[in-house]
């Protein structure tokens, strides 16, 4: 039999052992608490990289990052916890858009649009323009006005040459001007309308039909300028009853945008993926074209500019001349330059990729600098936005077994970098059609954070943790 002194020692064990494995569960259960992650909205100072301020967004959500303009955020959006459990990001129904002050990160204002029946298409598809302060959001096959101060409704109109529920969708087909709005709408397959809606009311200023034959295909871009309302067309071959292909030729189509009518057409060879007004220039990017009946690519993928004013070709740059095996959805350009983000293979280890971001002029063509963001990972989604001194873009940088997404931001003039600032994860931003947007002097991107990271920071905004490696 065991003593009483022995029988008080073994009470006193068996609850220090209780004890202890119920602190390390706990501890085990908090551990993980802590460290579980969530989408938090960052704000970046585009001069030095410096965290400037954090919202944590309080649900799992499904969103292609942030626009930013006239001191405000957007983020638009889609959540549904059951669908995040069920990993069908398909099912993400329940759609908002929300605004944020760009220099606190404090809610202005929610909107959640009514008769919508496609959350995650509506934020899948680039559904949000915000341009020249005018707010506008695509619900179904409808059109919406929205005030950008209170994000209340101003009016709605139909708009079917871009309907959100079909996935599919990657030009809205819309371009705002300080004083119009101008919108394509597809009344079948011979038939567009160009309309000029005067963006207070929504009322038609102008409407032009415009009819195409059966081998003219429409490429559904749009771009203006204060003179004109630039459309992009391309030929068709037919090689069967119901069989059509690209004859790799375009047709950049300018309508006055005051009277509707044409001004100038001007054919491009190749077919036009980008294009983009700037100052008294179109800016364009095309890729290559495979003819079916000679078996060849007979028009290569290349930069060009025309003149806005007269059609002319001023200047073409084959992509091969920059040695580019690919530039994924990266195209950007400004009043100076035209920049990509390039896949140089002829200048990295033999079987790997690596990542170059190359500056070309905006009025020759030619190479202005190139940086090598990474020499031995690309990837042809990650966003890149302008600030007034920045091009700001990211990277995927590996050290041994550490592999890292970074936010990095290059003089606009020399290319040279300014500064990087390391991510948590690169579930927002290395993604098909990731956007990220900055306001003058911050860069807005989403991020996957850790709960502990995101206590830390509503404390003391120097109290981050994820440093930047070197590649």
């Amino acid at each position: 039999m065991c003593s009483p002194t022995l029988k008080i020692w073994h009470m006193r064990l068996w609850k220090l052992v209780l004890l202890s494995s119920i602190l390390a569960v706990g501890s085990w259960l908090g551990w993980r608490f802590v460290n579980q992650s969530k989408t938090t909205l960052l704000a970046l100072d585009t001069s030095t990289g410096k965290l400037q301020w954090i919202h944590p967004i309080k649900s799992q959500i499904y969103s292609n990052g942030t626009i930013a303009a006239n001191g405000k955020v957007l983020l638009s959006f889609c959540q549904d916890k059951s669908a995040e459990q069920k990993n069908d990001r398909r099912q993400c129904s329940f759609y908002q858009l929300q605004a944020f002050d760009a220099d606190s990160g404090r809610i202005l204002w929610t909107y959640q649009p009514q008769g919508s029946d496609s959350g995650f298409e509506t934020a899948f598809n680039p559904s949000v323009i915000f341009q020249n302060n005018q707010l506008y959001i695509q619900v179904n096959n409808e059109l919406r006005s929205l005030d950008p101060a209170t994000g209340q409704p101003r009016w709605a109109t139909q708009h079917t040459g871009f309907d959100v529920r079909v996935v599919g969708n990657y030009d809205p087909q819309i371009v705002t001007l300080p004083n119009q709005l101008a919108t394509i709408d597809t009344v079948d397959k011979q038939q567009r309308i160009l309309k000029l809606l005067d963006p207070q009311t929504g009322k038609p200023l102008q409407q032009i039909t415009i009819l195409r034959d059966r081998l003219t295909s429409s490429t559904n871009l749009i771009a203006a300028n204060n003179l004109s309302v630039f459309l992009a067309t391309s030929g068709l071959i037919q090689l069967g009853a119901n069989e059509f292909y690209s004859n790799g030729r375009s047709t950049i189509t300018a309508y006055d945008s005051k009277t509707g009518k044409p001004r100038f057409s001007t054919n491009i060879a190749g077919e036009i993926e980008n294009m983009q007004v700037v100052q008294n220039t179109l800016q364009l990017k095309t890729y290559g074209t495979y003819d079916p009946l000679k078996k060849t690519f007979p028009y290569k993928s290349s930069f060009l500019a025309v003149d806005a004013n007269t059609g002319r070709v001023l200047w073409q740059k084959p992509l091969s001349q920059i040695a580019c095996a690919d530039i994924g959805y990266s195209w950007r350009v400004d009043a100076d330059s035209v920049y990509v983000n390039c896949n140089l293979y002829s200048q990295a280890p033999r079987g790997q990729d690596s990542s170059t971001i190359v500056a070309l002029s905006a009025q020759t063509g030619q190479i202005k600098w190139q940086y090598q963001a990474s020499p031995n990972l690309y990837s042809e989604f990650l966003p890149n936005v302008v600030s007034p001194e920045q091009f700001l873009t990211f990277r995927k940088v590996t050290s041994g077994n550490s592999r890292q997404t970074q936010a990095i931001a290059l003089n606009r003039q020399t290319g040279k970098l300014l500064w990087s600032f390391a991510l948590y994860s690169d579930r927002y931003v290395d993604k098909f059609r990731a956007i990220v947007a900055t306001d003058s002097n911050r860069l807005f991107v989403l991020d996957f954070m850790p709960r502990w990271q995101i206590w830390l920071l509503q404390f003391n905004s120097d109290w981050y943790f994820q440093q930047p490696i070197q590649p």
